[in-house]
């Protein structure tokens, strides 16, 4: 066991020597990076993605500041860039809340070693405890916005979905008007209001822009937004086009096959929303059975102590 005196030497000095070191390195002249200079020199060089003075809060500050000076490896629980575009969260924000998640961790430790000096506590903890608690926690930290991310984007991919299935039955609705199917295609996205059809509006307007047809936005856009690890994710998306551009190729009346199309999608979504209620009932069982047993055990104890006692 470790005496709080001890344990704050060890912090100040650990501190103090960081410092020292890069008080060091700041002195020994470090070699030119020739590479970036001769870019400079060709003129091939490139900005960062992001400046600091672009961003506007503390969060987005520290992650364009690592961005720009660093390269953070991914790792398995790492959203993708279309992870991040779906649950509207900047590349640059999402870092620094890793960043600032993760020395958060590490920061707890040392408040909790403050406090055990400042306050005559009787307690002595290990160092090699805090340090373990602080890598943990500073893990924790560095993967919990990934998670938050990941578990956003699954949900807008389920809403676009769903504005899929309704974007078929507006086309439908269009085509049955008399419509062809690219003005079908280009009234139907104007309806929605919500995120996923601002999404569809957006590409389907800088299609028209670029002279391509809204199909081939509708391809676009699935590209940009699947999920490489769950591949399929955008499929309704990708028949949705299919079924356009035949129908505008082969000129084939297309409002029975959208019409099967977005009442397959229906089934589909709605056996996964039973699905999701039920697997929530099973894991609300545990937790309900075990309030029960509190409770119970909470008016029998008493009664059972009672009995016991006065024998």
């Amino acid at each position: 066991m470790t005496s709080p005196v001890v344990l704050a030497a060890l912090i100040v000095g650990a501190v103090a020597g960081a410092g020292l070191l890069l008080v060091l390195k700041g002195l020994v002249p470090g070699r030119p990076a020739l590479g970036a200079a001769l870019a400079r020199m060709a003129g091939t060089d490139r900005r960062p993605p992001v400046e600091v003075a672009d961003v506007t809060s503390f969060t987005a500050r520290v992650g364009a500041y690592v961005t720009a000076r660093t390269a953070v490896p991914a790792l398995p629980t790492s959203p993708t860039r279309a992870d991040l575009d779906l649950a509207q969260v900047a590349p640059h924000t999402h870092l620094g809340e890793k960043v600032l998640g993760a020395m958060v961790g590490l920061a707890v430790p040392l408040v909790v070693a403050a406090v055990t000096v400042v306050l005559p506590l009787p307690l002595a903890v290990p160092v090699w405890v805090l340090l373990l608690v602080g890598v943990v926690l500073a893990v924790v930290g560095w993967v919990a916005p990934d998670l938050d991310v990941t578990a956003k984007a699954g949900r807008a991919r389920d809403d676009l979905d769903r504005a899929v299935a309704a974007l078929l039955e507006l086309v439908v609705v269009q085509r049955l008007g008399g419509a062809g199917i690219t003005q079908a295609i280009t009234q139907a996205v104007t309806i929605g209001t919500s995120e996923p059809f601002r999404r569809l509006r957006d590409a389907v307007a800088v299609a028209e822009i670029n002279g391509q047809p809204p199909w081939e936005a509708l391809d676009q856009l699935a590209d940009r937004l699947d999920d490489p690890r769950r591949p399929g994710r955008t499929q309704a998306l990708r028949d949705t086009a299919d079924i356009c551009r035949q129908a505008a190729q082969q000129g084939s009346h297309v409002a029975d096959q959208l019409a099967a199309r977005a009442r397959s999608m229906r089934g589909a979504q709605t056996s996964a929303a039973r699905a999701k209620a039920n697997a929530a009932s099973v894991t609300m069982t545990a937790p309900m059975s075990m309030t029960v047993i509190v409770v119970a055990l909470a008016i029998v104890a008493p009664l059972a102590w009672q009995i016991l006692a006065s024998r």
